[in-house]
């Protein structure tokens, strides 16, 4: 049986990575993709999207966004912050699952997304599945992968378009 030490640095990692997540998700939504952005990941992170691509023309090929290191990382979000006027990440229904290591950690998230993309409202739903690592006793992304649910016009509803092309 973990000691009530042990019981209570599990919550506090979960809670350093419940924040790390909302510091992702409020820089992500003001464009202020620096400074911050690339610390919140390891430096060899992965971050992949396989049908993001389709509705960000230009920021991917058929096989989606795959992206390696904090440089990638960086330069994606700072490139395709651009078409963003407005994003609002509601990051909920949260699982975070910290290994009895103590430096390894897997998440699980739903998003709920309306923004506003090349002008156009849109709304996206979809699911992170993260992982992290503890960097010299701080917590990082070290994967995050986006499964989509859809990525629709407003008008359209996501029943009519569920991957647009913006």
């Amino acid at each position: 049986m973990a000691t009530v030490e042990q019981r209570l640095q599990r919550l506090e990692d979960i809670e350093e990575i419940r924040t790390l997540k909302q510091k992702y998700a409020k820089l992500c939504d003001t464009g202020l993709v620096e400074p911050g952005l690339s610390e919140l990941f390891t430096k060899d992170a992965h971050w992949d999207a396989d049908e993001l691509g389709f509705q960000l023309k230009g920021k991917a090929d058929a096989q989606g966004v795959h992206l390696k290191g904090t440089k990638e990382i960086h330069a994606f979000f700072d490139d395709v912050s651009s078409s963003f006027s407005f994003a609002l990440h509601y990051t909920l229904g949260h699982i975070i699952d910290v290994d009895d290591n103590g430096v390894d950690a897997k998440g699980t998230w739903y998003i709920w997304m309306p923004a506003t993309v090349s002008d156009s409202a849109t709304f996206f739903a979809a699911t992170y599945e993260d992982t992290y690592k503890k960097v010299s006793g701080t917590w990082k992304c070290d994967s995050v992968r986006i499964h989509l649910g859809f990525f629709t016009r407003y008008e359209n509803g996501w029943a009519k378009e569920r991957v647009a092309e913006l």
